[in-house]
């Protein structure tokens, strides 16, 4: 009787533990994710990264699943299984260590992202607390940058203070100064890359800001927040595309016009802000480190690609931190619509 009984208990437990699983993969699948890139040029995969749930390989792998366990969830035959993973090895997104695959980009779910923010926290404090004592400063300086100068300051804070301090303006400094290293490379081209869970609530994959660029004749229309792709910012930036080609006299474009010239005053801005964000990078190196060594990204990724999605992560937070300062004004557009005119 007792040993029929722990039977039944030994079952019962297993077969928990297989419901359990088979929930987590439908969880994972059901929940949407964004495949993101820091890239330029041609430099991208040679395939398709969310086609045919491709993309689910290294993030159940990430989740701790054996790539047996993903074949027979997806109910992937052997041929259409290897096609996958071949494409994923090809490409530098897994590789193998001893007789298991692991991923070798980042994969960032909700819930690790919030880890991130929590333990750089500290770093994000400091980054706000240099942009609150320069602020004044930040602002003459932007005032005196040509195709900025028809504009109130609020209604450039975020494309100031977030995209040219933080984000594009200064991601090139941050390799150059801080990383010291050349992109990752992935089958020939140069990229970081990562997999990132989207939340529901209208805001991109982690709350990121980025910016999206959409090439026309001879000038480009960019977009720069977290709500890029909100079907009325989309439908906006529509309407946008169509009043600046009929627009004779673009000096009165409701939004920057940046040139050349600007672009490289621009630049000016984001190297000023550049060693106060050194300076905060090397007194937090040690938390930085102990963020990567303490999470299993260790075992996936190098340190450089870790602090690329955190450090996308930590200016996230830092916009967010200021927009509830009201040191950044989020644009009623709900991003920061500019063109770039050579």
């Amino acid at each position: 009787m007792k040993r029929y009984f722990f039977y039944l208990i030994f079952a019962s437990t297993v077969l928990s533990c297989v419901s359990k699983n088979q929930s987590d993969k439908k969880e994972i699948k059901l929940s949407d994710w964004e495949f993101k890139m820091v890239s330029r040029g041609a430099n991208k995969p040679d395939f398709k990264t969310t086609f045919d749930s491709i993309q689910y390989i290294p993030i159940l792998i990430h989740k701790g699943y054996s790539t047996a366990e993903i074949k027979q969830f997806f109910q992937w035959n052997e041929e259409e299984f290897n096609t996958k993973l071949d494409k994923l090895i090809n490409n530098g997104f897994l590789i193998r260590k001893e007789m298991e695959y692991v991923p070798s980009i980042m994969v960032i779910s909700n819930k690790e992202a919030l880890r991130i923010r929590k333990e750089l926290k500290p770093i994000a404090e400091s980054i706000v607390g240099a942009i609150v004592d320069l602020k004044d400063s930040i602002q003459t300086k932007t005032q005196g940058i040509n195709c900025f100068s028809k504009f109130e300051f609020e209604d450039l804070s975020l494309l100031v203070l977030s995209n040219i301090l933080l984000d594009s303006g200064q991601l090139g400094n941050i390799e150059r100064e801080y990383l010291k290293k050349e992109r990752p490379l992935r089958n020939g081209k140069r990229y970081y890359a990562s997999y990132q869970q989207k939340g529901t609530t209208g805001f991109e994959a982690l709350g990121i800001y980025g910016n999206h660029i959409e090439m026309d004749s001879g000038f480009a229309l960019c977009r720069y927040g977290n709500q890029r792709y909100n079907k009325d910012v989309v439908d906006m930036n529509a309407q946008i595309l169509t009043d600046y080609k009929t627009l004779e006299n673009k000096e009165s474009f409701e939004f920057p016009i940046i040139s050349n010239t600007c672009y490289q005053e621009i630049q000016d801005l984001a190297d000023y802000f550049l060693p106060y964000l050194m300076k905060i990078f090397n007194v937090h190196t040690a938390l930085l480190r102990d963020s990567f060594q303490n999470s299993q990204y260790s075992l996936e990724v190098s340190y450089e690609e870790y602090f690329m999605w955190a450090y996308h992560i930590l200016y996230s937070q830092v916009t967010d931190m200021l927009i509830d300062l009201r040191l950044i004004s989020v644009p009623k557009e709900k991003v920061s619509f500019y063109i770039y005119q050579p």
